[in-house]
């Protein structure tokens, strides 16, 4: 089955559109940029406060190091008894 051509056709539409500067969206304000910016940042900075404050990093890497122990046993006993 002949697949159909649509490359010129969709040229012609990509050739009929208006320019890129026409198209685009107005830029926001540079206040309301820093605005957004000071507020991201803050929020960054209070989640990590609270993370550390918890003690999320600590567990986390606790629960990475029993992993790794666990792996590591379970291939040792693997290639002792060379059995799953």
């Amino acid at each position: 089955m002949d697949m159909p051509d649509i490359v010129a056709g969709v040229m012609e539409e990509v050739r009929q559109m208006p320019p890129l500067a026409v198209r685009s969206l107005p830029r926001s304000r540079p206040r309301e940029s820093q605005k957004s910016k000071l507020a991201h940042f803050g929020l960054a900075a209070c989640l990590t406060f609270c993370l550390f404050q918890f003690g999320i990093f600590e567990h986390l890497g606790n629960g990475l190091t029993e992993a790794t122990q666990h792996l590591s046993t379970r291939m040792e006993h693997i290639f002792k008894e060379g059995n799953p």
